[in-house]
């Protein structure tokens, strides 16, 4: 299994998930969201 990648912490979660709704392309909105998750400790199901 690669490494994981470390997550940049200059915009907090809510930040993220803010410039995530304004983003226009679906995919990247919703790494966008992922990454906001990851930041707030939200485990995968």
């Amino acid at each position: 299994m690669p490494a994981a990648l470390p997550i940049r912490e200059d915009l907090s979660a809510s930040e993220l998930r803010t410039l995530a709704r304004r983003e226009s392309k679906g995919r990247v909105a919703a790494r966008m969201s992922a990454i906001a998750h990851a930041l707030d400790g939200v485990s995968l199901p």
